[in-house]
């Protein structure tokens, strides 16, 4: 057989090989589209100790991280990782700050639980929720993407969704966007960027 023929022949089943393997591990995820071009955008929900409007935070800087509380995994590492972040702010620029978990399951995620979820990594974190509609068409602005996915967990279902989070400047506006399990100190050094000396 020629030699040239077998390096073809194999060449090809390899490349079948890998095509077949990226289509094995890929999830749909055709639902979990983000917005190429993210708005942001006032917003009204509630959290425990009443309603939260994005309004009522001009001057300040407002960290959002769209999650639930049954995440397994990408949930808290975020969390643990603007924790670190939050750690390293001194009170004079921690006071010019507001972290905010907004959660994408409001089926599961009651406004108690909320607040206890995320006091358990920062002080400072406000738990919000609200109306599936309403979160949708904040995720939508905000360029946030998730779905529902039935299947083997403690709470019959899991939620696929995107993990940024996003920073929001004094006058309301959304400047940045920190991609999942960002670097702490370059959290802290962006932050530091918007924050008013």
């Amino acid at each position: 057989m020629n030699m040239k023929f077998v390096v073809v022949i194999l060449v090809i089943l390899l490349l079948g090989m890998f095509l077949g393997i990226q289509m094995i591990d890929k999830k749909d995820t055709t639902a979990l589209n983000v917005s190429a071009a993210p708005t942001g955008g006032d917003f009204v929900l509630q959290s425990k100790h009443g309603k939260f409007d994005l309004k009522d935070y001009r001057g300040k800087l407002v960290l959002i991280y769209f999650g639930y509380t049954f995440c397994p995994d990408i949930c808290p590492t975020n969390l643990s990782h603007l924790t670190q972040a939050l750690n390293e702010l001194n009170e004079t620029e921690l006071s010019q700050i507001q972290p905010v978990f907004l959660s994408v399951d409001p089926e599961r995620d009651s406004l108690e639980h909320l607040d206890n979820y995320v006091k358990y990594f920062h002080k400072s974190l406000i738990g919000i929720t609200g109306d599936e509609s309403v979160i949708a068409e904040i995720a939508s602005r905000y360029g946030a993407a998730y779905q529902k996915v039935t299947g083997e967990s403690e709470g019959g279902y899991l939620i696929d969704h995107s993990s940024f989070t996003y920073l929001v400047d004094q006058q309301g506006q959304l400047k940045e966007s920190f991609q999942h399990a960002s670097d702490p100190l370059l959290m802290v050094n962006t932050i530091r960027n918007y924050l008013i000396n």
